[in-house]
C-alpha cells in the first residue's frame, strides 16, 4: 500500500490524474480488506486527484473523510499526553471548503472558512481562502 502511495503522488506530480485515482482507490481499498481505518492522509491526496478531474463532490466528500478522521484520531504524542490530530483536520476541513467554493456555494464555503479561522486562528491559508471570498 505503501508503494501504490508513492506511485500515486508521483503520478499527481506529472498530472497523471486517472492512474493517481487508480493507486489511491486501490490505497484505500487494501486497507478496507486487510481491517485497516483508511489513512486520511491518501483520503485528501485522493480527493486533490479528483479535483483536479473537475469531480469536485467526490472530492468534497474525501476531504470531509478526512477531516473526520483526523479529528478523531488518538494516540499521537504531544508532550506527555496524546492528542487529536486537528491540524490535519484543519487542513483537510479547508480543502472541503475550497471544493465548495468550486461548486458554486461561495457564501457556504466562506462560512466554513469563518469557522476554520476561529479553530485556527495562526493559519494565514485559511484567513487568505476566507477574505479571497469576501
Amino acid at each position: 500500500a505503501r508503494i501504490l502511495n508513492g506511485r500515486a503522488l508521483a503520478r499527481e506530480g506529472i498530472y497523471d490524474w486517472p492512474n493517481a485515482l487508480t493507486d489511491y482507490d486501490e490505497v484505500l481499498r487494501l486497507a478496507e480488506t486487510n481491517g485497516f481505518a483508511p489513512d486520511p492522509y491518501v483520503l485528501n491526496s485522493r480527493g486533490n486527484v479528483r479535483g483536479s478531474l473537475g469531480r469536485w463532490n467526490d472530492a468534497k466528500d474525501d476531504y470531509e473523510s478526512a477531516g473526520d478522521l483526523f479529528q478523531n484520531a488518538k494516540g499521537f504524542r504531544n508532550g506527555a499526553s496524546t492528542t487529536q490530530r486537528l491540524d490535519g483536520a484543519i487542513y483537510a476541513y479547508s480543502n472541503k471548503a475550497l471544493a465548495t467554493a468550486q461548486l458554486g456555494d461561495e457564501a457556504g464555503a466562506l462560512k466554513q472558512l469563518e469557522a476554520l479561522t476561529r479553530r485556527a486562528p495562526n493559519s494565514a491559508d485559511v484567513r487568505a481562502a476566507a477574505a479571497a471570498l469576501y
